[in-house]
């Protein structure tokens, strides 16, 4: 459950390196886009899809992005995207819901 102007980190990471990743935030109740993504090193944000991407295709063994929620709402979020390995291997349509307590943090991957 997130509150108004509220932060969450989300980490990207895996045993093997990764090429690029694009990430959305979407509403758990409306599957809308919602909040926004700060800028963080070698990110490029699209705030018209509340996404965020990559900005270089260096190999990366690690992604740590901010995403801060609506400021005149509180809700339910989750995280939507792609990984790319390479041009060969990427993984789409994963999920990963922001847990309510942060003991519950999940690992993807």
């Amino acid at each position: 459950m997130y509150r108004p102007g509220m932060r969450i980190t989300v980490s990207i990471e895996g045993v093997d390196t990764f090429k690029g990743f694009f990430i959305q935030a979407r509403s758990v109740e409306t599957n809308d886009w919602i909040g926004a993504w700060e800028k963080t090193p070698n990110t490029t944000v699209h705030p018209e899809c509340s996404s965020v991407t990559h900005a270089d295709p260096r190999d990366k063994s690690r992604a740590t992005l901010v995403w801060r929620s609506p400021q005149h709402t509180h809700g339910r979020v989750y995280f939507t995207g792609t990984i790319l390995k390479n041009y060969g291997t990427f993984w789409s349509n994963l999920i990963a819901d922001a847990p309510q307590d942060p003991a519950d943090l999940q690992i993807i991957g």
